[in-house]
């Protein structure tokens, strides 16, 4: 292929007229393509798998290539057991030097990670690293963590939902339609009994009142804790952690700003 590529590029050149004179002379771009038609036919069934191998190689150096400029990151440990634990987990988007890292611990199945804290004190952000440094896991690379240990999990999010004009979707139901889409591959998995799920959700139904939103996330809260998964939300809503139903299956995290 290499070899015909440069064939081609030969009758180009600076000078005018010299395309038209290889044509003339050699029949060059005829005599081409009846060659690279014939290179087509000879390599076409290990084309796709030449395609697979060279994607493979770019991602293998770019996960090298990640913990090259990251050298304090480690791989991580995947194991037989229904929790997530990290030490210094942190977000693989935030430099070093802005960087809050955190022990985390997720699971085990029955358990709850209730995480509250005042605005833009890092909530959401615990959350997302959590679920981007699983997905680095599960995709062979590095993780920003001095060390994590999981289980093979799948990972579902209900973050940040939006409203349509142009759909006539509200916040409210949106908001509805990701956590439906949630909970349907967390009841998958508990119907199928393979598989574990770890499901993340963060400051869900904002678009409707307390007391509704407060019904619907215990019942929601209630349901999970139920399934074949193991999770973590972040919430403002500090009565959620006192509910008598799932009191004692929760555990609590706050984070705290700081003026400086």
């Amino acid at each position: 292929m290499e070899r015909l590529i440069s064939l081609s590029q030969l009758g180009g050149g600076a000078l005018p007229g010299v395309p038209t004179l290889f044509n003339l002379v050699f029949l060059w771009d005829l005599n081409l393509a009846m060659a690279l038609d014939k290179w087509w036919l000879a390599n076409e069934a290990n084309f796709s798998r030449w395609l697979e191998g060279l994607g493979r190689l770019e991602a293998i150096c770019s996960f090298a290539s990640l913990l090259h400029d990251n050298p304090t990151w480690r791989f991580p440990k995947f194991v037989n057991d229904d929790r997530i634990v990290a030490q210094k987990l942190g977000h693989p988007l935030i430099p070093e030097m802005k960087r809050v890292d955190n022990n985390v611990s997720v699971g085990p199945q029955g358990q709850i990670l209730m995480v509250t804290g005042s605005n833009m004190s890092g909530k959401t952000t615990l959350l997302r690293a959590i679920g981007a440094n699983v997905l680095l896991a599960k995709a062979g690379g590095p993780v920003c963590a001095m060390t994590l240990t999981l289980p093979w999990v799948q990972v579902v999010t209900s973050m940040r939902a939006t409203d349509s004009v142009t759909e006539g979707v509200s916040l409210f139901m949106a908001e509805l339609a990701s956590i439906k889409a949630l909970m349907e591959t967390v009841q998958r998995a508990t119907r199928s009994g393979d598989g574990l799920v770890l499901y993340l959700l963060d400051e869900i139904l904002l678009g409707t009142n307390i007391d509704e939103r407060r019904v619907i996330t215990c019942r929601l809260i209630q349901s999970l804790l139920r399934q074949r998964a193991i999770g973590a939300m972040s919430t403002h809503d500090l009565s959620l952690l006192h509910f008598k139903e799932f009191a004692d299956r929760c555990q609590k995290i706050h984070f705290q700003e700081t003026f400086v």
